[in-house]
């Protein structure tokens, strides 16, 4: 693992976005997105991250998303969702 995570790349847009946006599918009728659970926000959190990135369409779980989110709000975290592109960043810079 890197020093620092600070983006959360699931390659969950290779599958479900095109460019009109994405597919409504992405409502609960297949498998929901991996997302960070409350201890690895801790975690995050600790290490100094302050603002992570993903590209799941929401930084919360599918089945329920506030635990993840409230874990990071206690600390000031904030996040980016549904981001694209994310494997074609350098590790670093």
């Amino acid at each position: 693992m890197q020093d620092r995570l600070d983006e959360l790349v699931t390659d969950y847009t290779k599958g479900y976005f095109t460019r009109r946006g994405f597919l409504a599918k992405v409502e609960k009728s297949e498998p929901g997105w991996v997302a960070a659970d409350p201890g690895a926000v801790e975690l995050l959190h600790e290490r100094g991250v302050r603002h992570a990135v993903t590209d799941a369409p929401s930084w919360g779980a599918a089945e329920d998303g506030q635990p993840g989110h409230v874990a990071g709000l206690r600390h000031g975290m904030t996040w980016t969702e549904g981001a694209t592109n994310l494997g074609s960043l350098p590790v670093r810079g």
